[in-house]
C-alpha cells in the first residue's frame, strides 16, 4: 500500500486521471476520488471538507495499464512492474523489471502475461 495522506495531502498530490481512495473514516471508507481536467469527482457519496473529513486517511491506487502499453514503456527504459497472485498463498506479490536486468536474470511467465496487473514505475502521467 502507498503511503497513507491527510485529505488535504489527497486534494494536493493526486494527478489528473488518478484515484484515492479513503481507509479510516466510517462515512467515507471505501469512497474514492478521481482528479479529472475539470476537477475532484467523488464516487458515490457527496463530500464535505469538514471537521469529520480533516482527519480521513487515503491513498493513492496503482494506475494499471494494458501488457502492450507496458511492454512500450519497458523498451523506452522504463522499470514496470507486475502484479499477481501467489498459487500457494494466495497473496499479491510484486515483480519489477527493467532493462539492465530483464534480459540476464527474469523471464515473463505465461501466467504474468495473462493474469498479471501491470504497471509503470514513477509513470506520472
Amino acid at each position: 500500500m502507498t503511503k497513507l495522506l491527510t485529505t488535504g495531502e489527497m486534494i494536493d498530490t493526486l494527478k489528473v486521471g488518478e484515484v484515492a481512495e479513503c481507509v479510516n473514516d466510517h462515512v467515507y471508507q471505501g469512497c474514492k476520488v478521481m482528479r479529472k481536467e475539470t476537477g475532484l469527482q467523488f464516487e458515490s457519496i457527496p463530500f464535505v471538507i469538514s471537521e469529520k473529513t480533516f482527519n480521513a486517511k487515503w491513498h493513492i491506487l496503482s494506475r494499471y495499464v494494458p501488457l502492450d502499453e507496458a511492454i512500450k514503456a519497458y523498451k523506452e527504459g522504463k522499470t514496470i512492474a507486475c502484479r499477481y497472485r501467489n498459487f500457494v498463498s494466495n497473496e499479491y506479490l510484486k515483480q519489477s523489471f527493467a532493462l539492465n536486468i530483464f534480459e540476464n536474470e527474469r523471464a515473463l511467465s505465461m501466467y504474468l502475461i495473462t493474469s498479471g496487473d501491470w504497471t509503470i514505475e514513477g509513470d506520472n502521467q
